[in-house]
């Protein structure tokens, strides 16, 4: 399944109805012998199963706020099991936090619930070619208004790809990276982050990251959604391990004091901030390159360091 295929589904999951019964096959007489069935419930309109739909989701999201922790745990540890017994997955209830990890299409993907609120986050593993990206959703936020050839304009790093998502193109390439993915795959993205009140998604060197503050209980499919993020997340990593590469530049890379030269992406256990982009220093005593936020001594001699 594509990406926007995953997206699509996501947005359009409905809860499974139960299979039709097999009609019976018993002789005559023994059914008429038998006790006289029960009518079926009388089958809702969508609209009528919609507003059950949110009716039920209304309820579940006032009573979540007055459980106790346990209890808010039991929930959405019985939600993400329903989910491990359709994937390779295992649930863990953690301190704070219920998750769920999984294996989907090869990807290792982690859920996590918080249990006092119920905010979700997912993460996933991938080695990104296509650059990284960091969008930002915040209704607060207005795009300015631009006036073409104000030269008193205030200096905005930010590139907005809707009302209020933006990208701070602050050098890292992100305005190149945006402009790469397909006009339906940002259109896709944005909805996602929108409907699911994502602040921030991050797709960085080794690590997708998306923190949604939508709490699980106050959605209509709980499960289907927790599926589906698994899907959308495995897909998103697919298209940025998959797409060419436009937003690293070649540089220099620390892991932990050392210099690493590196071509496109960031090796394993880096800090992953390019030097082309952040302040660095030369040591005046063995001539080794360190980034200033990093430390005030030389890794390599010791040396005190400065700018």
């Amino acid at each position: 399944m594509g990406f926007l295929d995953s997206i699509k589904n996501l947005f359009s999951s409905k809860p499974q109805q139960p299979a039709p019964q097999a009609q019976g096959t018993a002789p005559a007489a023994a059914a008429a012998t038998a006790p006289a069935a029960a009518a079926p419930p009388a089958k809702l309109t969508p609209e009528q199963l919609a507003q059950k739909l949110e009716r039920e989701r209304a309820q579940r999201e006032l009573d979540f706020w007055g459980w106790d922790e346990e209890k808010k745990a039991a929930w959405m540890t019985k939600t993400f099991e329903s989910i491990a017994q359709q994937t390779e997955a295992r649930v863990i209830r953690r301190a704070d936090s219920i998750e769920i990890q999984a294996v989907e299409d090869g990807r290792h993907i982690r859920i996590s619930c918080d249990i006092s609120g119920g905010a979700v986050s997912c993460d996933a593993k991938l080695t990104n070619q296509l650059g990284m990206l960091i969008l930002q959703h915040d209704p607060e936020v207005r795009r300015p208004e631009v006036i073409e050839g104000d030269a008193f304009a205030p200096a905005d790093d930010r590139v907005f790809l809707s009302d209020t998502v933006f990208v701070e193109d602050n050098g890292m390439g992100q305005g190149k990276v945006v402009e790469a993915l397909d006009p339906e795959v940002r259109e896709a993205i944005l909805t996602f982050m929108v409907q699911y009140r994502v602040p921030m998604l991050m797709v960085m060197p080794e690590e997708l990251k998306i923190i949604s503050i939508a709490p699980l209980p106050s959605l209509v499919h709980p499960e289907e959604v927790a599926k589906n993020f698994l899907k959308f997340a495995a897909n998103l990593c697919a298209l940025f391990e998959t797409s060419p590469g436009v937003g690293w530049t070649p540089g220099v890379y620390f892991n932990e004091g050392e210099r690493v030269e590196i071509g496109q992406h960031a090796p394993a256990g880096s800090s992953a901030v390019m030097a082309n982009f952040t302040p660095t220093v030369t040591c005046d005593y063995c001539s080794s390159t360190v980034m200033l936020n990093m430390r005030s001594q030389c890794p390599n001699c010791g040396a005190p360091l400065s700018a």
